[in-house]
Formats: C-alpha cells, sequence, structure tokens
C-alpha cells in the first residue's frame, strides 16, 4: 500500500456504468467517475502551529469531487484516486 501524505485521501472510484438504465450496453470511451470510497486517510492532519486538525471525511466515506481534481495512481495494479481533502466537493 502507500502512506498518504497530510491533507490527502486516497479513494477507490466507482465503477463506470456500461448500461444504460433500460439496460442497453453503451459502448465508447465514458469518462471517468467522479465518485468513490475513502479507502485511506493521509497521516497526522496538523496546522501551522502544530495543532492536530480533524479530518472532515472518514476511511469508508462515499464521496464526490470535480473531474478536473485527483491524481490516478496505479497501486498493487489497482488503479486508485489521489486527492486533497479540499477537493472533495460532497459525501454521499
Amino acid at each position: 500500500m502507500i502512506k498518504v501524505m497530510p491533507k490527502m485521501v486516497l479513494v477507490r472510484q466507482d465503477e463506470v456504468e456500461n448500461k444504460s438504465s433500460s439496460g442497453i450496453v453503451l459502448t465508447g470511451a465514458a469518462e471517468p467517475p467522479t465518485t468513490g470510497t475513502v479507502i485511506q486517510l493521509g497521516i497526522r492532519n496538523e496546522d501551522a502551529k502544530g495543532k492536530e486538525i480533524p479530518w472532515e471525511v472518514e476511511v469508508g466515506a462515499r464521496i464526490v469531487w470535480d473531474r478536473h481534481h485527483g491524481r490516478t495512481i496505479n497501486v498493487d495494479g489497482e488503479t486508485l484516486m489521489l486527492l486533497y481533502e479540499g477537493e472533495i466537493v460532497g459525501v454521499i
């Protein structure tokens, strides 16, 4: 696994839906999802004075983020998303 740095979260993205609601198989390049589940929080999150800052999310939370944020990384053969906590726009 990876050691996530302060203020960052590691996310497993949701699967891309390849069927419509009526069951029609969709083809073509689908954009990656902007929802997923937090699987790891960064190491201790603290302010400039060293005071611990509580996390706004927790491991297991389903989140949504802006499509233009985050970094895709490959960890142990799995593609994951690395985001700053501030790039998260909501908890589902």
